[in-house]
């Protein structure tokens, strides 16, 4: 029989997971910037060769598949990150069978790894974004 684990446990969980689903915005909303931007540079190096194709049309176009693909990534990444935060809890057990160590500590230590790596995402987009602003104008 499993035991249930304490309400700090839980609220620490809850508390995590709205990090990193908070994060997950600003990834999609980073990335978004730096697509874009990457884009329209590259429509504007390489102009359309059919003069009735117009760059703002193109762009929308980019921007909806973005959207649609981003957010399905997201959310991809939002059940992702809950399996791990509850497995590191312990109310989620590994297929292997294998005991492994859960709690606290455990859950922090995973989301904090998560973490770092959305704000690496973060960060690439800015830089994307940043570096084709900088040299292009």
């Amino acid at each position: 029989m499993e035991t249930k684990a304490p309400w700090t446990e839980t609220a620490l969980y809850y508390v995590l997971w709205a990090i990193s689903t908070f994060l997950i915005l600003g990834d999609i909303l980073a990335l978004r910037r730096g697509i874009q931007t990457l884009v329209a540079w590259l429509l504007e190096l390489f102009p359309p060769r059919n003069s009735a194709d117009d760059p703002a049309y193109i762009l929308g176009a980019v921007d909806l598949v973005l959207w649609l693909v981003l957010i399905a990534a997201g959310l991809a990444v939002t059940i992702l990150i809950e399996y791990h935060l509850r497995r590191a809890g312990g109310s989620v057990h590994e297929t292997s069978g294998a005991p492994k160590e859960s709690g606290p500590k455990r859950m922090l230590h995973t989301a904090l790894v998560t973490w770092a790596w959305e704000i690496g995402v973060v960060v690439l987009g800015l830089a994307i974004d940043l570096s084709i602003r900088l040299f292009t104008s």
